[in-house]
C-alpha cells in the first residue's frame, strides 16, 4: 500500500512503511463480499520499503485466521534474532502507528492503533531499535539483508521524528510581524 508518501523531512526517499491492519481490512472485507482472489502488484526499487506489507498480504490471502499482530510478530522473527524480536515487532507496530496511510485517514475512518506500552514516541524507538541485532541469515528469503531493513525502519523513526519537530515548532513570524511576501515584509 502506498499513499504517494515524500516524507516528512523533506526527503524523496521513501522509507519503510507499515499498514497490517488497513491490508487484513481489505481482504477480510473481500472475502464478506464473496470475492474469490485480490491480487498485490508491487515492482520497482523501493519493493524492499513494502517488505512487511509485502508479506502481510500474502498471509492474509492465505491464512484468515491471520491477525495484524500475529503477522508483525512472524514478520520481526525473520529479520532480527530471537531475543530481539518481540522488540522489533512493537517498535514495528510504533512506526505503523504512525504510518502515512494511517494519519491522512479521516479521524473517524482510522482503525484503532496498536498496543505499544511504554513505547510513545520516536526517540523512544529509536533508542530500542539501537538494541535489535539482524539476523544473518533470515529464515525466510527478503528482499534486501535484514540490516538494510532495521536502517529503513531507522530512516522511517528519523521521517516520525521531524514531522514531530516541524508540527510542534512555533511559525516563523509573530502576529504583529509579516509572513515574507506580504507588502510590508
Amino acid at each position: 500500500m502506498d499513499d504517494g508518501y515524500t516524507g516528512y523531512s523533506g526527503t524523496r526517499r521513501h522509507p519503510a512503511q507499515a499498514e497490517t491492519r488497513y491490508i487484513h481490512k481489505l481482504i477480510s472485507d473481500m472475502r464478506r463480499i464473496g470475492a474469490n482472489g485480490v491480487i498485490s502488484n508491487s515492482a520497482g526499487e523501493d519493493t524492499a520499503v513494502e517488505a512487511l506489507n509485502a508479506y502481510a498480504f500474502a498471509r492474509f490471502a492465505r491464512d484468515k485466521t491471520a491477525t495484524p499482530a500475529g503477522v508483525i510478530d512472524e514478520f520481526a522473527g525473520f529479520v532480527a534474532k530471537d531475543a530481539d524480536k518481540a522488540r522489533l515487532a512493537r517498535i514495528l507496530r510504533f512506526v505503523e502507528n504512525h504510518s502515512t496511510w494511517q494519519e491522512s485517514m479521516p479521524e473517524k475512518l482510522r482503525l484503532p492503533n496498536f498496543d505499544t506500552g511504554d513505547l510513545d514516541s520516536a526517540a523512544r524507538a529509536l533508542e530500542e531499535l539501537s538494541f535489535v541485532h539482524p539476523r544473518t541469515t533470515p529464515k525466510m528469503a527478503l528482499p534486501e539483508p535484514a540490516a538494510c531493513y532495521l536502517n529503513r525502519i531507522r530512516e522511517r523513526l528519523n521521517d516520525i521524528v521531524a514531522k514531530t519537530v516541524t508540527l510542534s515548532s512555533p511559525p516563523s513570524h509573530t502576529q504583529s510581524e509579516h509572513p515574507p511576501g506580504t507588502p510590508e515584509s
